[in-house]
């Protein structure tokens, strides 16, 4: 279990190379949406690894500001 920065450093890099399964813990906004995706692109064109799964966290705390979780899937 590792707290990754939202940027992509090579420390984090070697992390997630190092992981055998990558699960994601993200908020439903628009910034951890585009965090998210960085790094599924990473794990998917760089690594060849399979996409992370994902787990919404502090769901509805945003309100209005918040994506929903169907749109946060469509996207991702």
């Amino acid at each position: 279990l590792v707290d990754l920065p939202h940027v992509l450093t090579p420390l984090t890099r070697a992390v997630l190379n190092a992981a055998d399964e990558t699960i994601v813990v993200s908020e439903l906004s628009l910034g951890s949406l585009r965090d998210v995706l960085r790094i599924k692109d990473y794990l998917v064109e760089q690594l060849r690894k399979p996409a992370p799964k994902i787990i919404s966290n502090h769901e509805g705390m945003y309100g209005k500001h918040e994506l929903s979780a169907a749109d946060f899937d469509k996207h991702y």
